[in-house]
């Protein structure tokens, strides 16, 4: 028995990747969205200033950027709905082990409606 390797979806060897414009993330659910439909998504719900190109390693989904102001805004964003599914966002380069990124927080948005009057304040 061997070492067990998964297949990319993506060919390195034919087309290299800018690692430098690259952002990793993974998505926390059990249903792993499609690449076409995280790139229809991406395509048609982001505002970018280049292509944004979408391949998947393991469980890990790599956006290479074309633009390096659109990985910052991704960075920024750090974690975003696809589809009903929640992925978050890290950094990374040609010397990132993707198994050594720490995804188990993440950044949300939530609206309370009805809170009491004293539990509102400016911050």
């Amino acid at each position: 028995m061997g070492v067990y390797i998964t297949q990319l979806s993506f060919n390195y060897l034919h087309n290299p990747v800018n690692w430098h414009n690259c952002v990793v993330g993974i998505f926390h659910d059990e249903q792993l969205p499609t690449i076409p439909l995280i790139q229809a998504m991406a395509n048609t719900q982001w505002t970018t200033r280049r292509d944004i190109k979408i391949f998947k390693t393991s469980f890990y989904y790599i956006f290479e950027c074309m633009h390096a102001m659109d990985k910052e805004a991704i960075l920024h964003q750090h974690t975003v709905v696809f589809d009903g599914k929640l992925i978050t966002f890290r950094k990374c380069d040609w010397y990132t082990v993707l198994s050594h990124l720490n995804f188990t927080t993440m950044r949300l948005w939530i609206r309370i409606f009805g809170l009491p009057l004293g539990f509102l304040n400016a911050q």
